[in-house]
């Protein structure tokens, strides 16, 4: 669909934050993360570090951005650019972008629900986090679907209980239109 869109650089209100973006230290880590049927697929996290230079402190503050419905990631390219002196996650959530995409019969009961996507933005955010130059800090940023995502997160409660840990780090919650 990014395809059909106008190019960028041709878009005057838009072209200079493209150019931005596309200059960004951006790594992409395919995170596994094991379901509870046991199978396990891969989340792909679009990590940025500040434009400043070298990678992040250990101790900062990571904004962790989840999309919408029929997205990805690069939803957030703009937003990504604007704010390029952050520490940015940008997750592609299971079936979008460079995550893995597994048939609704292959991922169990719970489907492509907002738990499972929680279920599995939480275990590949765990991960992220377990790693030494992890951030002490998460702010959870949510489009549509994201939100939804997110209010999983918190309302349901054994995703809460296993990831309190996690979930202790989040100082902060910003939600677009959740669905």
């Amino acid at each position: 669909q990014y395809a059909r869109l106008a190019d960028p650089l041709q878009v005057r209100d838009i072209a200079p934050l493209h150019q931005i973006d596309a200059q960004l230290p951006c790594r992409c880590d395919l995170i596994p993360v094991v379901l509870p049927n046991g199978k396990s697929i891969r989340i792909a996290l679009h990590e940025t570090e500040p434009a400043r230079g070298g990678p992040a402190d250990a101790g900062g503050r990571a904004l962790v951005m989840i999309h919408g419905v029929a997205s990805d990631s690069r939803s957030w390219t703009y937003l990504r650019a604007a704010l390029h002196d952050q520490h940015i996650i940008a997750i592609d959530l299971p079936g979008c972008g460079d995550s893995d995409k597994p048939e609704v019969s292959e991922v169990g009961p719970e489907g492509y629900s907002p738990t499972m996507l929680a279920r599995c933005v939480l275990g590949a955010l765990q991960e992220r986090l377990n790693r030494p130059d992890a951030p002490d800090k998460v702010t959870l940023i949510g489009h549509s679907l994201g939100g939804a995502v997110i209010l999983r997160m918190y309302g349901h409660e054994a995703l809460r209980t296993q990831y309190a840990g996690l979930l202790a780090r989040v100082d902060s919650l910003i939600m677009f239109a959740p669905a």
